[in-house]
């Protein structure tokens, strides 16, 4: 059964250079910016996260743990410590900020793999002492919501709080009751210095009624995405965030 509401799809390819003039950094430490998101208090993290100070709720995307094994069972040669080096910022983000909550937008999982989840389950476990932990279903967690929920993770199709509604893939609807903040699209932008370098950065996409957040996880891709005219970039490179 459905929980909360319906979910509107819209999986469109995106594609966009961006001409850097200036580049700004506005912080509140060395490496994350505080921002508003539908006027609320928000962080952006360079670990490619999102922090709610008022209720101290960690908001993250897509790490599709298990995507690594899955190319490499097909014959793609790539290290097989990606997984470890995603989980180990998991720990590593909710040490730091010390969540009362953390919020998966989705694609927790990439594929069913019993070993990973084994691992998976008990780096849970140690988080789940001091933390609730939610995951909106992605439509890459294949695992059924019962395994998530036996281990103390509660699932849901949307989550909301406050003015916000958490999904995993954007809501496009304008005339919404709901901001929308969803993950899946592994937003990044191309971006083009004066002295003619080109970089691809994931980035943060903050607009007007939804904003997208990066892949969390190691190797998990990234698209190339069009930003409107009125919303905010951040991208994220070198341990830093930076607005564009």
């Amino acid at each position: 059964m459905m929980k909360l509401f319906m979910l509107y799809v819209n999986r469109t390819d995106y594609s966009k250079t961006l001409f850097i003039t200036f580049v700004y950094i506005i912080k509140t430490s060395d490496t994350l910016i505080l921002t508003k998101i539908s006027n609320i208090q928000c962080q952006l993290l360079p670990e490619k996260a999102l922090f709610f100070p008022e209720n101290r709720m960690l908001v993250i995307s897509d790490l599709h743990i298990g995507k690594i094994g899955f190319f490499r069972k097909n014959g793609i040669p790539l290290p097989a410590t990606s997984v470890l080096t995603t989980i180990e910022k998991l720990q590593k983000v909710v040490e730091v900020y010390s969540p009362d909550t953390v919020l998966f937008l989705g694609d927790l999982f990439h594929t069913f793999d019993d070993s990973l989840w084994s691992f998976f389950s008990e780096v849970i476990s140690k988080i789940l002492h001091r933390t609730g932990i939610i995951l909106v279903s992605g439509n890459h967690d294949v695992f059924p919501n019962e395994k998530y929920e036996v281990i103390g993770i509660k699932v849901c199709d949307v989550f909301i709080w406050n003015n916000l509604c958490f999904s995993h893939e954007p809501q496009e609807d304008e005339g919404a009751l709901f901001y929308n903040i969803a993950g899946h699209i592994h937003p990044a932008v191309r971006i083009s210095s004066r002295g003619k370098q080109n970089l691809r950065l994931p980035c943060f996409c903050i607009g007007k009624s939804r904003s997208l957040l990066p892949s969390f996880g190691h190797f998990t891709g990234s698209h190339t995405i069009t930003p409107h005219k009125d919303d905010n970039i951040f991208v994220i490179g070198e341990g830093a965030i930076f607005s564009v």
